[in-house]
């Protein structure tokens, strides 16, 4: 279940980067950011991760979805910080997944 989860967060980060407009259209306006349906569908596979993780590890995820969430909303005013998070999880995930949960 956990190498379904990276396999579909790998996806939608390379759907963000990519020429799929349609997960970039802009659904909520909060504190002046759009919040799009890439950033919605981000938010419930972070959810769903915490969800089957072990306790310590789902504290770290519990962070670090709030620190996401901040950074999306633009509270957290570092450029990069989502896509940061992004690929900070995708490798957290292979090295819990490498050492065999």
């Amino acid at each position: 279940m956990l190498s379904l989860i990276l396999i579909i967060l790998i996806l939608f980060w390379f759907f963000g980067y990519g020429p799929f407009f349609t997960l970039r259209l802009p659904l909520i306006t909060l504190n002046s950011h759009s919040i799009t349906l890439w950033d919605i569908l981000i938010f419930i596979l972070i959810i769903w991760l915490i969800d089957l993780l072990p306790a310590p590890a789902r504290t770290i995820a519990g962070v670090i979805l709030l620190i996401w969430i901040l950074g999306t909303l633009g509270i957290i005013a570092i450029p990069i910080l989502s896509n940061l998070i992004i690929i900070s999880m995708i490798v957290g995930l292979v090295i819990y997944i490498t050492n065999g949960n």
